[in-house]
């Protein structure tokens, strides 16, 4: 669905050492400090990612200039639940969603616009006990998800239809053990699908593929950290490649 682009720009990265970040809105007490994502910038593409968090931590605002220009505007209820994305390309509105809640499921109700043509369509989350979402159906395809101790996404997976029992893709993680740049966002980014980075900052991401040309490839990832153990930078190598992505994170402070 199309609703995935807007996420997709949300995936980003995290780096090593004890150099410090961009950061902006800085606090006066380093005590208080709450890293919140603001800037990610990718040299593929480029890319660049803006993120806009509101006052309880909520991620409100996601811009992003590649492959086109594309924005998403999340709106909350009370009790910190997404209750309605808005996503727009090249500044014109192309798909809001709605989310309705009931116990372990989210219903979503999507309307897409293209052109004078409104196409309405709606997907269901299915929601563990911890409120992570572990299925997400759509369309004729749904998707799994299993998550770590920590909470980040250990492996995903993607089924071509609804009595599908093998995968036609699964995406394995491994991650480090230091705070990523969502790691302090609120209002369950998980719904909307920040991440699959929730806790910690992603090692290895292994793409295997089924059907009539079964392959796996896998990317590693570097990274530069703070002296408060977050990412600033990171690297990334594609098995059998030699070419290396730089992609830097930088900070709202609070």
């Amino acid at each position: 669905m199309k609703k995935q682009l807007s996420l997709c720009l949300l995936i980003v990265a995290f780096a090593t050492g004890c150099k410090k970040g961009a950061i902006t809105n800085k606090p006066t007490s380093p005590s208080a400090t709450v890293y919140l994502p603001n800037v990610f910038t990718n040299t593929r593409g480029p890319q660049t990612v803006t993120y806009q968090v509101d006052a309880k931590n909520r991620l409100i605002d996601v811009v992003n200039n590649y492959p086109f220009p594309a924005e998403v505007r999340l709106t909350y209820d009370t009790n910190d639940h997404l209750t309605e994305t808005d996503s727009y390309g090249s500044g014109v509105l192309m798909e809001t969603d709605t989310y309705a809640y009931s116990t372990g499921i989210v219903n979503v109700q999507s309307k897409i616009y293209t052109g004078n043509t409104t196409i309405s369509a709606s997907s269901v989350l299915t929601l563990n006990s911890n409120l992570q979402v572990i299925k997400r159906a759509y369309l004729s395809i749904y998707e799994t998800y299993t998550y770590d101790n920590a909470g980040n996404v250990s492996s995903y997976s993607s089924y071509p239809i609804p009595t599908a029992t093998t995968p036609s893709y699964t995406y394995n993680y491994t991650y480090d053990n230091k705070k990523s740049s969502f790691s302090n966002l609120k209002g369950n980014p998980n719904i909307y699908g920040v991440g699959p980075e929730f806790a910690n900052n992603m090692l290895t991401s292994t793409m295997i593929t089924t059907g009539g040309n079964p392959s796996t490839q896998t990317t590693t990832y570097t990274y530069t950290y703070n002296a408060d153990d977050y990412p600033v930078s990171r690297t990334s190598v594609i098995t059998g490649s030699t070419v290396v992505g730089t992609e830097t994170f930088s900070y709202t402070l609070k």
